[in-house]
């Protein structure tokens, strides 16, 4: 079953199955080029011929398979290559970092719930979010910058970097802001 929702807020779900009849190789490539990947699912932008309705210009349209579906009509080892390929995060084609361990935080980057090709960065401390920012597209990785703050700075990082991302968020210059953070920075969220 793929699941197909849309920037206009319209969802459905269809046993039309866009992965059916590809090769391992074609399969790979698309996952390798996906809008996202994370935990076993793949997220695939589509034309307006998914639209579940009658699309607009401005619609983006997004099909979701779990490994399940997107393994489909391939043989065990081929299925295996490719459910493994669906636990590399991937957003906007672009492969994310692998999570850092720091202690008991965890600082870890997604593909971000939106129609756009963000990625939504988070530090928990024993599996309670002390952060969540989210990138825009083409911003460079924050992940090593969210791991030096942390170095420098301690519990004190996420509410300078909560401080900072609200300002830079917006105009895409987040790891700048955050590999800038100084002892002068705000430290109240």
């Amino acid at each position: 079953m793929v699941t197909i929702s849309c920037s206009c807020g319209a969802v459905t779900t269809s046993r039309r199955h866009p992965l059916l009849g590809l090769a391992l190789a074609d399969r790979l490539a698309l996952v390798e080029t996906a809008f996202a990947v994370e935990g076993g699912f793949l997220t695939l932008e589509a034309d307006g011929s998914w639209h579940p309705g009658e699309p607009d210009e401005s619609c983006v349209v997004l099909l979701d398979l779990d490994a399940i579906d997107a393994a489909a009509g391939l043989d065990e080892d081929d299925a295996r290559r490719l459910r493994s390929a669906l636990h590399l995060a991937r957003s906007g084609g672009r492969m994310l970092p692998d999570e850092v361990a720091r202690g008991r935080l965890r600082l870890r980057a997604r593909p971000a719930d939106t129609f756009r090709a963000q990625v939504t960065y988070v530090v928990e401390d024993a599996g309670r979010t002390l952060l969540e920012v989210t990138a825009e597209p083409g911003e460079p990785s924050l992940l090593d910058a969210l791991v030096a703050a942390h170095d420098r700075f301690g519990a004190d990082a996420w509410a300078r970097v909560a401080a900072v991302a609200r300002r830079a968020s917006s105009r895409g210059r987040l790891a700048a802001a955050i590999a800038g953070l100084d002892e002068r920075a705000v430290t109240a969220a």
